[in-house]
């Protein structure tokens, strides 16, 4: 017998040997006692590399410095080349305050454009023409450029040509009571694999591509703007770093539906009302937190409405 968990939750994933999970697909949710500017935040994981063997460089061993970009860096003692991981901050908006009625005892906080986010002799007049009062997420702290995330069918792709990487589907399947990974290949022992496609009925989510053919296509009437999401800035962590945070507690490392990387919400009420609060839904970008930490299990669901009550409590002072 062979049973499948849903794809279109969020599942938890073991936080030892997170090298063996970590690649496009994987979220990691804020634990809710992180400070500072990962607070309360969820990461979609676009790229992970490792060294691969010939990138180890002995400790003592010379560097050629005139070389570029071969600078190695140390990590447990071994010397290697660049790698990483490379994500994006899913659930926080640009924001601007702005004065509500004109009474500056009321200060209210709206979504900022594309327009309003990059300059205009710096937005080319394509983008400015088909996305300018498209509203733009902030990724990270990390690399200020744009970054484009966007769903589309196998059809649409056909004719427009946009380009850029499908986000993959992390699955697992049980088949006699032992775990087996779908994707172009299995392996033993349970692994998680991403699948080929990331599909959504006919549709999947891609990051990256040409960003002037996208441009192009919305005016042309090909593609509907709504079918496109922007962030300016992401988040990287060096290699080895953000394993060593997951193993200190710093993230909840999960699996769910790309479609989330796009929208930046979820829907997941784990808690009736009954139980604790009024319950909680992520869609809006806002509420993708706490939707994400309640899907993960009762027990984080009741640690982050207990943060946030407690943060209630704190505004109402």
């Amino acid at each position: 017998q062979r049973t499948t968990t849903s794809p279109s939750k969020f599942h938890p994933l073991p936080l030892s040997n997170p090298a063996s999970y970590l690649r496009p697909g994987t979220f990691l949710v804020a634990h809710p006692l992180l400070t500072g500017c990962f607070s309360r935040t969820v990461i979609s994981i676009l790229e992970h590399t490792q060294p691969s063997a010939e990138d180890y460089i002995p400790a003592d061993e010379p560097v050629d410095t005139e070389e570029p970009n071969t600078t190695p860096t140390t990590h447990e003692g071994i010397r290697y080349a660049p790698g990483g991981t490379y994500g994006i901050i899913i659930n926080r908006n640009h924001t601007k305050s702005s004065n509500n009625n004109n009474n500056n005892q009321q200060r209210t906080r709206t979504n900022r454009t594309l327009q309003e986010v990059i300059r205009n002799d710096c937005l080319p007049k394509g983008l400015r023409t088909a996305f300018g009062d498209v509203a733009v997420r902030d990724g990270g702290p990390v690399n200020i450029s744009l970054q484009m995330i966007r769903i589309a069918s196998g059809e649409e792709e056909e004719v427009v040509r946009i380009g850029g990487a499908v986000l993959p589907m992390i699955v697992e399947e049980e088949e006699d009571g032992v775990g087996v990974g779908v994707g172009d290949t299995k392996e033993e022992g349970g692994e998680l694999m991403p699948m080929s496609q990331a599909k959504d009925g006919d549709s999947a989510v891609y990051f990256g591509g040409d960003v002037i053919q996208a441009a192009q296509s919305v005016i042309d009437g090909e593609m509907d703007k709504e079918k496109f999401s922007f962030l300016v800035g992401a988040s990287c962590w060096e290699y080895g770093q953000l394993e060593s945070e997951i193993a200190r507690g710093y993230w909840l490392p999960c699996r769910g539906p790309p479609q989330t990387t796009f929208t930046g919400t979820y829907d997941h009420h784990l808690h009736d009302a009954d139980d604790i609060g009024d319950g909680g839904g992520g869609g809006t970008t806002e509420g993708l937190w706490l939707s994400a930490m309640c899907a993960l299990g009762k027990g984080e669901g009741d640690l982050a409405y207990l943060m946030s009550d407690n943060d209630d409590d704190d505004d109402d002072d």
